[in-house]
């Protein structure tokens, strides 16, 4: 369900922030920044028609930044927590003096939007040189990586974040029919295992098959 945010100040923080139970979700109000202090929450854009595209999953340490866009048709922005987390909020006109007043934390958030800006970067690249196929293996290593735990047994690691194959679909810039084709035969190849909203992945696996991948597309 879609709650109203309410942005605390606590007296161990010298920064705003938002508490969001599990499966919360909550529109931004106010143009800022948004860290995530805690737990795990997926960023979505949703048009007026009620579609919602998945731009990102983040976790502790990674940041994103939400500015509203005027043009008639454009998107609005759904924050939801994958499980229960804590957000800094910072509007734009309060981020100087948090720079200056909290140095160590503008810190961490600078290296975080960093983070994310390489991210961007890395998508854009994939979506103009690499085909969907490559794209999947891509972020399904990502995901793997920053929000996989491994499975008790074999080389899997789980993404714990729940991904319907369009929350996929968003994240590459590819269809929800590519998706669901591509994992099918992924999980023929015993690269992934999927279940209900669950995909577990095999990394090693998957940089093999990508790095074939690649090698075939240089050589076509």
């Amino acid at each position: 369900m879609t709650t109203p945010h309410r942005v605390e100040r606590t007296a161990s923080a010298a920064w705003p922030t938002i508490a969001l139970p599990r499966g919360d979700r909550m529109t931004p109000e106010t143009p800022g920044l948004f860290y995530v202090l805690d737990g795990r929450v997926r960023y979505q854009r949703v048009t007026d028609s009620g579609h919602e595209a998945s731009v990102g999953v983040l976790g502790v340490g990674e940041a994103f930044v939400y500015r509203r866009q005027w043009l008639p048709g454009s998107p609005d922005a759904m924050i939801e927590a994958t499980e229960d987390s804590r957000l800094m909020f910072l509007r734009e006109r309060d981020m100087p003096t948090f720079v200056t007043e909290n140095g160590e934390m503008a810190s961490r958030v600078m290296m975080a939007l960093v983070r994310r800006a390489g991210d961007v970067v890395e998508i854009a690249c994939d979506l103009a040189l690499v085909d969907a196929r490559s794209r999947i293996l891509r972020a399904l290593i990502r995901l793997a990586d920053r929000h996989g735990e491994p499975e008790p047994q074999g080389d899997f690691r789980r993404i714990v974040v729940p991904l319907k194959h369009q929350d996929l679909a968003a994240l590459v810039g590819a269809c929800r029919e590519t998706v669901t084709s591509v994992l099918a035969d992924l999980s023929r190849r015993g690269v992934v295992r999927t279940g209900r909203c669950t995909i577990a992945v095999n990394r090693e696996m998957a940089l093999d098959l990508l790095e074939d991948e690649v090698h075939s597309q240089r050589a076509g």
